[in-house]
């Protein structure tokens, strides 16, 4: 018999229970909000500076690259977004 060991994989480690609407397909174009929180909510994204939002290098790169994602992605829309010290939310649309 092989003994059981606990998996602390980082796949099961950090894992939250699934969110997932069981009655809804997730095949089919749509929209959705996408929340990316940086690890241990450390602020390499950016500052906010009397009041306003100053990018670092880093969150410059996730800024560029959000609204790159439609040249490149061609199935996806991007609607508004935004990038935070430690967060970017941002709208997406599938097809």
């Amino acid at each position: 018999m092989r003994h059981k060991s606990k998996d602390t994989s980082l796949t099961t480690r950090y894992r939250s229970p699934s969110l997932r609407l069981p009655w809804w397909d997730y095949s089919q174009a749509g929209w959705h909000v996408i929340t990316i929180c940086t690890q241990d909510r450390q602020c390499p994204l950016g500052d906010v500076v009397e009041g306003s939002m100053v990018l670092t290098p880093a969150g410059q790169i996730v800024e560029e690259e959000s609204q790159r994602t439609v040249t490149v992605r061609h199935n996806i829309s991007l609607d508004e977004f935004v990038v935070m010290p430690n967060v970017f939310l941002g709208g997406l649309g599938f097809s």
